[in-house]
């Protein structure tokens, strides 16, 4: 039987607390999502660890607006805001051509869903 896997997170656990301790500088981080709720909460704990952190967002204004704060909050200014809507095939070949690179994997970018 394999071991059974431990976290120190638990239900009340928040993004903020995940990233304590971690320097995520030099990495890119694409959230999905991050024009509200937990996408943002996520964005803002990428950014606070010094990810470089792209916002892949529906609406761009919402997501401009959610990289101004962040970047005011975090004082980290590598965000950027890209359109992408998941459920358009069309959507996600040009949010990779302008943020990606050709495929998810070879950009070595973190994608998380917000």
């Amino acid at each position: 039987m394999p071991a059974r896997v431990t976290t120190p997170f638990g239900s009340a656990t928040t993004a903020m607390d995940v990233m304590r301790g971690v320097d995520l500088g030099g990495t890119r981080a694409i959230v999905t999502g991050s024009a509200s709720g937990i996408g943002v909460a996520t964005a803002r704990a990428l950014a606070t660890a010094g990810a470089d952190v792209t916002l892949a967002v529906r609406n761009s204004a919402a997501g401009e607006a959610v990289a101004d704060d962040i970047k005011q909050t975090t004082h980290n200014q590598h965000l950027a805001v890209g359109q992408l809507d998941l459920s358009d095939l069309r959507s996600v070949r040009a949010f990779l051509t302008l943020h990606g690179g050709s495929s998810p994997m070879g950009s070595q970018a973190t994608c998380l869903m917000g």
